[in-house]
Order: C-alpha cells, then sequence, then structure tokens
C-alpha cells in the first residue's frame, strides 16, 4: 500500500479513506499530506526573517522566484487577477505592487499561522486557509502561480506524480490566461525532505494541458519554472500592447526569437530600436549576414553597434567586430554589466 491516497481527485469528496493508504483508515490522504506538509514548514518558524520562516533559507531566494513568474504576465497592460497558491505571508502581492503590476490578488495557503502572520504583515490583504486540491471553482482569475508549492516530498515517485498532476490540473482549471510553477531542479539534489523534478518530463506534463508552454532554467540554477497558456500562443496577447519594443524586449528577454519572426512583419518595424531587436532574433536563429545588414544601418543606436561588432567576430571578421566593440563600449557608460562584457569581449578576442 501507498503511503497516500493515489487517486487525489477523491480525496476531501470521500468520507472515509478509500483504503489505498496505510495510514489510518478513517482519515483520508489529503489531511495526512497536508498535516506532513505544515509540520515540515513549522520546523522553520524559529527563523529570524519572514522569508526564512516560509522555508526560504537562502537570501534573496524568495525573491529570485517572484522575478522569475513575473514573466508570466508582464506583458500585461490591463488589470489581472492573480490566485497565489501557497501564498505564505502573501508577500507576492507586495512584490507586484512593487514591480507596478496592476492586479487583484487573491491567496490561498494550508498553513493557518502563515495566513495569520500575513494578515498582520499586510492588513486588508486578501489571503485565506484553504486548499486548492478541495477547491472547486473553474476559470476564477486571470493567472494562477504555485512558487516552491510541489518541493516537499510527500511521498514516492509515484505518489508524488500523483500530487503534481492533481495540482496542475486544479491551477489550470481556475485560471483564464495562464500558470505558472517553479520546481526543484533534479540535477542539484539535495535535500532528503525536498522533491527535485526532472525538467523535461514537467515540460511533457504540461504539454497534456496545453501545445503553448515555455520552460525556462536559467534563471536559478537549482530551480527551474514552467508556465502555461491558454487559449492559444502567448503572441497573441503580446500583439495587443501599443508600444512595440516593449514587447519585443520581453520577447527577446524570455527566449522566444522565433515568435519575435513570427509575429512581426517589417512594416511594424516604425523605429530604428524595434528593427535592432528584431535583428537580435534573427541572428539568434542563425542568419548572421542579414543581422548584419540591419545593425549596420542602425549602429547610431548603441546596441546595434554593440551587436554589429558582436556578429562581425562570430563570422570571422576580427578587426571590424573590435573596432565596433570598441566604440560601442562608451555608450554603455551606465551599463555596468555590458561595459564589462564588451571588455572581456575584446580581451578574448585580443588573446587568439
Amino acid at each position: 500500500m501507498a503511503e497516500y491516497c493515489l487517486d487525489l481527485r477523491l480525496l476531501g469528496r470521500h468520507p472515509l479513506c478509500c483504503g489505498a493508504c496505510r495510514k489510518g483508515l478513517r482519515r483520508h490522504g489529503l489531511l495526512l499530506m497536508t498535516k506532513d506538509i505544515i509540520k515540515f514548514y513549522d520546523k522553520f518558524k524559529g527563523e529570524s526573517s519572514d522569508e526564512a520562516r516560509q522555508g526560504w533559507l537562502q537570501q534573496h531566494s524568495q525573491r529570485l522566484n517572484f522575478i522569475d513568474l513575473l514573466h508570466l504576465f508582464i506583458h500585461e497592460k490591463e488589470k489581472i487577477s492573480i490566485l497565489d497558491v501557497g501564498c505564505g505571508l502573501g508577500d507576492l502581492s507586495a512584490f507586484l505592487s512593487e514591480h507596478e503590476i496592476n492586479h487583484d490578488y487573491t491567496g490561498w495557503d494550508i498553513n493557518e499561522r502563515y495566513i495569520n502572520q500575513g494578515l498582520k504583515k499586510y492588513p486588508g490583504i486578501n489571503i485565506q486557509v484553504k486548499d486548492v486540491l478541495e477547491s472547486t471553482e473553474s476559470d476564477a482569475f486571470d493567472y494562477c502561480v504555485g512558487s516552491g508549492l510541489v518541493s516537499f516530498k510527500v511521498g514516492t515517485d509515484e505518489v508524488q506524480d500523483g500530487y503534481l498532476r492533481s495540482v496542475m490540473d486544479r491551477l489550470f482549471s481556475l485560471c483564464r490566461k495562464g500558470m505558472g510553477m517553479n520546481f526543484l531542479s533534479l540535477k542539484f539534489k539535495e535535500d532528503s525532505d525536498l522533491y527535485y523534478y526532472h525538467p523535461f518530463k514537467i515540460m511533457a506534463k504540461a504539454m497534456t494541458f496545453t501545445s503553448s508552454v515555455v520552460l525556462n532554467h536559467d534563471f536559478k540554477t537549482d530551480q527551474f519554472s514552467v508556465f502555461l497558456y491558454k487559449n492559444g500562443s502567448r503572441i497573441s496577447q503580446f500583439l495587443k500592447g501599443k508600444n512595440v519594443e516593449e514587447e519585443m524586449s520581453w520577447l527577446l528577454r524570455s527566449g522566444l526569437h522565433g515568435e519575435v519572426l513570427k509575429g512581426y512583419k517589417r512594416n511594424d518595424l516604425q523605429t530604428g530600436l524595434s528593427w535592432v531587436m528584431y535583428a537580435i532574433a534573427m541572428m539568434s536563429n542563425g542568419d548572421l549576414k542579414g543581422a548584419v545588414s540591419i545593425f549596420r544601418e542602425h549602429q547610431a543606436i548603441p546596441l546595434g553597434m554593440f551587436y554589429l561588432g558582436y556578429c562581425c567576430l562570430e563570422m570571422g571578421m576580427k578587426e571590424e567586430g573590435l573596432r565596433y566593440l570598441e566604440k560601442a563600449k562608451p555608450q554603455f557608460n551606465n551599463d555596468i554589466h555590458t561595459t564589462k562584457l564588451i571588455e572581456r569581449m575584446i580581451n578574448q578576442v585580443a588573446k587568439i
């Protein structure tokens, strides 16, 4: 017998245990699972900071996860409703306000201690004790998110898979536009109390819900995130915005170079910056020659100058590439990261 009931669709609706779990005949698996999860997080209640008391023991870990989830809906121009499952104290709402995301926030958590602390920290915030697996609503929120929601190991691989499937099913049912979750990556397995996931398996599971899926494994080395969108490709949502450069920039940062090329025609490109970003997408798709011709036309834009130098180096035109990078460097004086990147590129090429 398994530790918990495997068919989680029955849990919370069945008056007696279905007999599939070994931990008691009159207490079904969901209650047991909830108790164990609360017990795990209660061991952090003596920590010094709010983040650590919610299990975020590495400095800024919670904030980094929030930044990653922000990409799920950062393109939205109008007010959106967001359900934060496993909300803890409700810190995500303050983070969204800090980043000027116009939103209606709702938070659910199974841990009453977190909810009580959150109501004291953020008076008037809309958070409540509620288990997503016992919810019955559908299409109730624009977006649903779960940060660290499925990190606790609830049992065997089979039980964990059933738990994850049920959580994803509820989040996808609850959202109107999309959902986002982050996972601990199997490549960095450490804590025996936590569960680590294979990115490809999560991607395959996500694709059973929708064909519009994004997996991001480059934000934090030990974690990855998955975004699932309803109603077709995200590009249809992005094109509603008035600021073409802003939309293209977001797509490029998300690694969606192909969607830039498919979603924009050349007569959409009204500014030099939009042309430069279009060329970046071309370059990322392997068309260096086509990208270079555009970068040459718009080298007055610092970003165009930088990428012109980069492409020249990639095409073996060392002297020309170095010349453009040297010209681009002083134009990024206020951007330490890019300045150091250019210096590193110049130094590496000079050694060859």
